[in-house]
């Protein structure tokens, strides 16, 4: 039920179809001249809840990417901090 694809936020191109071709067909077999309305599809909207899940992937995603960026510059700075605290104790003459 919660589950929204990509396909939300695109026209439904299938239905585009079947209904131009529903138009040509009443069209063809119609005596008189009556015009048929085929919604435009380029004038599709996505709905909210489409928009809103969107934006909450790309946010989830993005603060992923932070956190592990984070997470990595933490080990760097870790790392860094380390290799400089061995060398002054080597420097001082205490034993590790």
């Amino acid at each position: 039920m919660f589950c929204l694809s990509s396909k939300t936020l695109q026209p439904d191109w299938q239905r585009a179809t079947s209904l131009a071709v529903f138009a040509i067909y009443i069209h063809l077999n119609s005596t008189s001249v009556t015009p048929f309305e085929v919604p435009n599809p380029m004038t599709f909207v996505p709905s909210t809840d489409a928009r809103w899940t969107n934006g909450l992937w790309f946010a989830s995603l993005a603060l992923s990417l932070v956190a592990s960026l984070l997470a990595i510059m933490a080990k760097q700075g870790l790392t860094v901090f380390k290799s400089r605290t061995e060398l002054v104790s080597k420097n001082v003459g205490y034993s590790t």
